[in-house]
């Protein structure tokens, strides 16, 4: 039976603090007390590696865990980021500095690192530039990360605050950036497909139905269309399939920046390139 465990957990590297790059100082191997123990079992398997000090006299000290936090929903966005866990500190999580461009997008991540020169980055320091974005994930990003790592109580609560305010910021610019997409969209549309109109009708959102944002009217046919500031992904195009069946329609439209790599549309898609 632990031959069987031990397999199921893989040895983890240490590196010296504070880059998870070189040689590593060492290797701990699984022992019969982890073996033993299912919390430990399940936090080593999540584990990338530990942190470390080397002291000439009394050798290596354990500092640190770092673990991989992912921010997608799905299999067509893998943005992650790694996350570093002092030992003994309950209060504080610390994302790698390499990583703060997966969070930010529509703030310059450059411009951020240029005040945090520091390899890694305390967490509430990135959470207070969300205000700025507009994607929903990283309001439950937040959460998650307080849900898995915040073991004190006190920061739990103010990290939980923050993130509330972080939500409401996120919807706010989410729908400033909708509203002034769909502007521009109106605006070009006469160039982009003459005779084509925004319907009024708009679309329902049952399950059977998909996703549309809303449809296109020409020569009195409605095509469920989606306006994307992201490429087409694999998912977008099953939402449309089933918008396309649901509302029996002949033809749906993408208004998208591309299409990601390996995406095929259906015969019924057109791509209209809006960026």
């Amino acid at each position: 039976m632990s031959h069987e465990l031990h397999d199921t957990v893989p040895p983890l590297f240490v590196y010296e603090y504070p880059h998870i790059e070189g040689a590593p100082l060492g290797v701990i191997e699984p022992d019969e007390d982890l073996l033993k123990n299912p919390d430990a079992m399940a936090i080593s398997r999540e584990c990338v590696c530990l942190f470390a000090v080397e002291h000439e006299e009394c050798g290596v000290d354990i500092i640190g865990s770092v673990f991989q936090q992912y921010l997608c929903f799905d299999d067509d966005d893998q943005r992650w980021i790694h996350v570093l866990i002092f030992c003994g500190d309950t209060e504080h999580v610390y994302i790698k500095r390499e990583d703060v461009a997966n969070v930010l997008l529509k703030v310059g991540s450059t411009s951020f690192l240029q005040e945090h020169e520091e390899p890694w980055v305390d967490l509430l320091d990135v959470i207070v530039m969300f205000q700025y974005e507009s994607d929903y994930r990283l309001a439950f990003l937040v959460d998650d990360i307080t849900q898995r790592f915040l073991l004190n109580w006190d920061a739990r609560g103010t990290v939980f605050r923050i993130g509330q305010m972080v939500f409401q910021c996120v919807e706010r610019n989410y729908h400033r950036e909708r509203q002034a997409l769909r502007r521009a969209l109106r605006k070009a549309l006469p160039q982009l497909l003459p005779g084509a109109t925004i319907a009024q009708k708009k679309p329902g959102y049952a399950l059977k139905n998909g996703h549309a944002d809303f449809f296109l009217e020409r020569q009195g046919q409605l095509m469920p269309t989606q306006l994307l500031t992201d490429p087409v992904s694999q998912q977008c195009v099953d939402a449309l399939r089933k918008a396309i069946t649901g509302y029996k329609a002949e033809t749906g439209y993408f208004f998208a920046p591309g299409i990601a790599e390996g995406v095929v549309l259906d015969d019924n898609m057109i791509f209209v390139h809006f960026a």
